[in-house]
């Protein structure tokens, strides 16, 4: 699976990049696509750790496990897409990457609607780690 993962929320935009979105050439606007998140149930596991990590690599679960939902999650400022990555050819690794060589409408749709102009790509598969 690859994941891209852009790096700023919409509450973390610097004031200037927000008011450089907010004063936009109205009379060159294009209507903007906004891609829905994931619904919660399709969101992966999350849970809080231990304080002691001996090993990055195990999950380090706190006994017994305490699970963070998709809610709490958001709340935190985290978003997440799940994208259709067999569809689109990427970069194996792209750090930064250049979000404008995509060609994945639903990707566009995203970093448009948040404002962002750069991401990473991380392709997270047992050969590429």
């Amino acid at each position: 699976n690859t994941v891209v993962t852009p790096t700023a929320t919409d509450q973390e935009l610097p004031s200037a990049k927000k008011a450089k979105m907010e004063t936009k050439d109205e009379t060159k606007a294009v209507p903007i696509v906004v891609a829905d998140e994931a619904p919660d149930s399709e969101w992966p596991e999350a849970w809080l750790m231990t304080e002691d990590v001996d090993d990055q690599k195990k999950p380090n679960k706190m006994e017994p496990n305490v699970p963070v939902d998709a809610a709490a999650l958001r709340e935190l400022g985290i978003s997440y897409w799940k994208m259709d990555a067999e569809k689109y050819s990427y970069p194996i690794k792209a750090i930064p990457w250049d979000p404008k060589d995509s060609v994945d409408p639903r990707l566009n749709a995203i970093r448009d609607s948040r404002g962002y102009s750069y991401a990473d790509i991380i392709t997270v598969h047992r050969d590429h780690l």
